[in-house]
């Protein structure tokens, strides 16, 4: 009967870089689809016209 691989075995080691690497991709892509829309809603808000008193008016 085989024994299953040792924690410090090279296939335990890339399985273990290859889950960095992809939890790594998924932080980068959430913080760059955050910086996205919070650049998307401020250039929203930055379009409308203003009144006298500074509030954004009704469209």
């Amino acid at each position: 009967m085989e024994e299953p691989p040792h924690p410090r075995s090279p296939g335990a080691r890339s399985t273990a870089a290859l889950t960095t690497a992809a939890l790594t991709t998924a932080a980068l892509t959430t913080a760059a689809l955050t910086t996205a829309a919070l650049t998307a809603a401020a250039l929203t808000t930055a379009a409308r016209p203003r009144s006298l008193t500074g509030r954004a008016e009704p469209r």
